[in-house]
């Protein structure tokens, strides 16, 4: 699975992906059990979070947009 794309906000300098395992669509989610995945954005601007299904099937829960100051500038819940 992946998820990809260009971020067009100047200010956006980093991506999260919060993820989980175990979990389906409309289950309620434990905090302890989601996970962040981090992508650091270079002077291209594109993010890729990328995984082999087969070792972690993980449902991709939110994305975010975060500033130098890590506040968030973006996020859209993905279930």
């Amino acid at each position: 699975m992946k998820y990809y794309g260009i971020v067009t906000d100047p200010e956006i300098t980093e991506v999260e992906l919060d993820v989980t395992e175990g979990y389906g669509w409309d289950d309620v989610i434990p905090e302890e059990d989601i996970q962040t995945l981090s992508n650091p954005l270079e002077d291209h601007r594109m993010f890729l979070f990328h995984w082999n299904e087969e070792k972690h099937d993980y449902l991709a829960l939110t994305i975010r947009g975060l500033d130098e100051n890590r506040e968030v500038i973006y996020e859209e819940d993905l279930r």
